[in-house]
């Protein structure tokens, strides 16, 4: 028996309204979904996002290379990740044509990101690509942001 994906589409201001339960921030500016907005959202707070290069990421992003899902998730959600039943809010490039990003259990992420995720867009859109990509887990305090000019990083609360 094949297990179904379920997944939900939250607005932007209901993600956004998470990220600032899970992260509060007196008197920070607001969250634009842009690598650059969350820096200055955090610094408002006394905290600075530590960004790390991703090697050999011009490799990826000029197809010389492909990076595989499993390789990407691994990437992006080390070391630390959400428990498997966790919901994860999800916000992607395409996410802005809606102002709605995604909620997918973190056990689910692979298959969503494999089987529905190109479906939902014309034309079809691969998940993982070196883009912008926004991952907040309320539950494990966890946010995971990959910045498409190469560079990715974790703030756990």
């Amino acid at each position: 028996m094949q297990h179904t994906v379920q997944f939900e589409r939250p607005s932007f201001d209901d993600i956004a309204a998470a990220i600032r339960r899970t992260f509060p921030m007196p008197g920070s500016p607001p969250i634009t979904f842009t690598p650059m907005s969350f820096d200055r959202y955090f610094e408002a707070g006394g905290f600075q996002l530590r960004w790390q290069q991703i090697p050999d990421w011009e490799s990826y992003e000029y197809g010389r290379r492909d990076i595989s899902d499993d390789e990407f998730l691994s990437l992006l959600f080390s070391p630390k990740q959400p428990g498997s039943d966790e919901p994860l809010f999800i916000v992607t490039d395409e996410c802005f044509r809606e102002r709605k990003g995604f909620s997918v259990p973190f056990g689910d992420l692979a298959a969503f990101a494999r089987d529905l995720y190109p479906q939902l867009w014309q034309p079809r859109v691969h998940f993982f690509q070196p883009l912008d990509m926004i991952f907040l887990a309320e539950e494990s305090k966890l946010l995971v942001l990959l910045y498409h000019e190469g560079k990715r990083t974790q703030f756990a609360g």
